[in-house]
């Protein structure tokens, strides 16, 4: 009798050893997507900030990141605009599981000729919060939490 290689007994049970370890696996991943989805959503509109920030500098007029509808929840996503109409940046829409929760106060969140923030409604210098987060039924929502401050600056919390 030759005793090399495996039998089909060993085979079947290092597939189900493996299956089990998939199995505990998965419900652990769902998480780690919905934050990355999260972390790269947010990174993203942070990064179209700070484009709307540099390109209001650069032409000398005011650059706004429009959504919409204002003070809800949307999912519609965001643009970047001039103040003249030009876009800058199209309609980016988020995937159904991540949503925006904007400000009370104004449609869009941009800057000045000289990079200071500012609201569209009223053009008038002030900070914004814009709170990016992932559609859950649960009430603990991983969430993310970017700050346009008066002068310009942006960050994630």
């Amino acid at each position: 009798m030759n005793n090399k290689g495996f039998t089909l007994m060993e085979a079947m049970i290092v597939a189900v050893i493996i299956a089990i370890a998939a199995s505990l696996a998965v419900p652990g991943m769902s998480g780690w997507m919905q934050r990355r989805e999260l972390n790269s959503e947010t990174r993203r509109l942070a990064s179209n900030l700070q484009l709307a920030k540099s390109e209001a500098v650069t032409r000398n007029q005011m650059v706004f990141l429009r959504y919409q509808p204002s003070g809800t929840t949307t999912k519609d996503g965001y643009d970047v605009v001039t103040s003249s109409g030009v876009t800058l940046v199209p309609r980016i829409r988020f995937s159904n599981s991540i949503s925006l929760l904007t400000p009370d106060t104004a449609q869009s969140m941009g800057f000045n000729s000289r990079g200071l923030a500012v609201e569209n409604s009223t053009r008038k210098i002030g900070v914004g919060k814009i709170t990016v987060y992932v559609n859950q039924s649960s009430s603990h929502k991983p969430d993310k939490v970017l700050t346009l401050t008066l002068g310009g600056g942006i960050s994630i919390e």
